[in-house]
């Protein structure tokens, strides 16, 4: 049976800091992830941006990137 890993990362105000999280994480680990979610909580800044443009030039395609509608204090 397939292994069902899934990483969720919350960042709030990141964009200086999310480039060098998502490169940190070993190749051996992102193979074996089957998703990876992103849950932004509202950042002023572009950490959305730089996730979106880190997974775009990625192999790994089941990325989703949710952005809050308020802050939830999480991140």
């Amino acid at each position: 049976m397939g292994k069902n890993i899934g990483l969720f990362i919350p960042t709030y105000n990141s964009g200086e800091k999310i480039d060098f999280l998502l490169k940190d994480i070993p190749s051996s680990v992102l193979q074996e992830l089957k998703w990876i979610y992103i849950f932004d909580n509202v950042s002023q800044d572009n950490t959305i941006e730089k996730a979106t443009k880190y997974f775009e030039s990625s192999d790994h395609k089941a990325v989703k990137i949710f952005k809050n509608e308020r802050n939830c204090l999480l991140g």
